[in-house]
């Protein structure tokens, strides 16, 4: 059988890479002589194996996490990674599947010395790596904290406008709630920052943040599609 499979070119941001960098790593195909042709070239088959390693490290590898951080957390990272930098006492993982692979955790992070914050923390994780693909920061509603917040997420407005040169999607303003987006160069993930009106409020506030792998939808349905069909 081959070496390398050929992936999907839509599949964990294949699709990114130049037309003739994708050609180059997905075109292997074993022969009945033990020898497989990349193009018109023979090469043994441990001297391929150890090219497609280096090929698939150097090249073929997507950007693995989101360029969009925020408290140490971003979407592709390990999920045990997430778990250790927010476990708190008191704060065990609550679970559902959502579907194939993919389950939805939350916790509610309490407050400690470090971290004074209570917040509740949902995770849309992709158990066959570990993957996080979407993650929801919403601090629990504090007015001590309010001012602190208000500082935590302008500053993170402000990182990840540097991180799309300015580009953000903010389509309406307070005093009602609304919705800040900015995606990657590459398009890949987005991050995102809700504003709130407290009741008998006339300004908006910041009171949580999102950070999305985007297409991770298709590719999670493509996946499960053949396995249904399977089963028919």
């Amino acid at each position: 059988m081959p070496l390398v499979r050929a992936l999907d070119a839509d599949e964990s941001g294949f699709d990114l890479l130049p037309r003739e960098m994708l050609a180059f790593c997905v075109v292997v195909a074993s022969t009945p002589k033990g020898r497989v042709r990349i193009g018109s070239r023979n090469m043994k088959r441990r001297t391929l194996f150890t090219l497609g390693l280096l090929v698939l490290a150097a090249a073929c590898e997507p950007k693995r996490e989101s360029p969009f951080e925020a408290r140490g957390l971003r979407a592709g990272m390990n999920f045990i990674d997430l778990s250790h930098r927010t476990v708190t006492h008191d704060s065990d993982w609550r679970s559902a599947p959502l579907a194939g692979s993919v389950r939805v955790f939350d916790r509610t992070m309490q407050p400690e010395r470090a971290n004074p914050r209570a917040a509740r923390l949902e995770v849309v994780v992709d158990t066959s790596d570990n993957r996080v693909l979407e993650l929801h920061y919403t601090p629990i509603y504090n007015v001590a904290d309010t001012a602190a917040l208000n500082a935590e997420l302008t500053a993170l407005a402000t990182k990840w406008d540097e991180i799309t040169d300015g580009a953000r999607d903010q389509r309406s303003l307070g005093p009602h709630p609304y919705t800040i987006t900015w995606i990657s160069p590459d398009g890949a993930w987005t991050g995102q920052i809700f504003y709130s009106v407290l009741p008998l409020g006339f300004v908006a506030r910041p009171n949580g943040f999102a950070i999305n792998e985007r297409k991770w939808r298709e590719r999670i349905l493509a996946r499960i599609a053949p396995a249904s069909r399977n089963l028919r």
